[in-house]
């Protein structure tokens, strides 16, 4: 049985070790990198120059290579993707939606995310949100005590252990989401009022394997700066290109942040 005191952590660690990044490397993965390396050293005190051009020739290929294979992934992704949903759920039939924020020194910019969270278009009594805060973060903290909080906002505190990221953060708050749904915010994001109902309509309308969905990224202040459009269109050929390639080759699809 586990421990009332066990943490979120501990507890997947001990029951899904495989799983996680707790084992930084194994006994195997190191014996198998001695061999490489001891390998390398003696092909290069035997033949250094063949070594050379072998190894010169081998990154050529393989940087060729990964430009070929980044090239045919935009030019499938650039092929029309499944119409977006267009369910329309009434209110009754929305299921619970768990919104998971994790915060770290992010005192100044916690009554514009209370506001953009305060604007979301689902039903309050619906809505499960859940601003993780560090133990050891008291600024953040005592900047949202400052605050009127919506009865569907609530602060859960992350018990201060290592290692301190956002990914253990949210395994606290899923630990007491409610929600059928649950998504992940950061601190700096300003959602589109209507993105749960979207999730919702998209996950009702797509095969029952689909366990997740990924939403665009895009940048506010794209006018304010050169960097920020450059930037921005490099999230838009990641996202609208790369990432619609990629699902319609069905190749597993990397999650943005951590």
């Amino acid at each position: 049985m586990t421990e009332r005191n066990e943490n979120p952590v501990d507890r997947y660690v001990r029951t899904q070790g495989d799983y996680c990044a707790h084992t930084v490397i194994t006994t195997t993965q190191v014996v198998i990198l001695f061999a490489v390396l001891l390998s390398l050293a003696l092909v290069f005190y035997l033949s250094p120059v063949l070594s050379f051009y072998m190894v010169l020739l081998l990154g050529s290929l393989l940087g060729v290579g990964i430009i070929c294979s980044r090239l045919f992934v935009y030019a499938i992704g650039l092929k029309r993707c499944h119409n977006k949903a267009q369910l329309a759920i009434d209110d009754a039939s929305l299921p619970i939606y768990s919104v998971l924020v994790p915060l770290y020194r992010e005192q100044e910019i916690i009554p514009h995310l209370v506001e953009s969270l305060s604007q979301l278009d689902y039903p309050q009594d619906k809505l499960d949100i859940q601003l993780l805060v560090e133990e050891e973060d008291v600024e953040t903290r005592n900047a949202i005590t400052e605050l009127d909080l919506p009865l569907f906002i609530m602060v859960t505190v992350v018990e201060d252990g290592t290692p301190r990221t956002k990914p253990r953060a949210c395994d606290y708050g899923l630990e007491l989401a409610k929600g059928e749904y649950v998504v992940i915010f950061d601190a700096e994001d300003r959602p589109e009022k209507d993105q749960l109902r979207k999730a919702v309509a998209e996950f009702e309308a797509l095969p029952k394997q689909v366990s997740c969905l990924q939403a665009r990224l895009s940048h506010y202040n794209c006018q304010e700066a050169l960097t920020a459009r450059w930037t921005d269109l490099d999230y838009l050929l990641w996202y609208s290109v790369s990432m619609n390639g990629l699902q319609r080759l069905g190749i597993p699809m990397p999650l943005g942040g951590t």
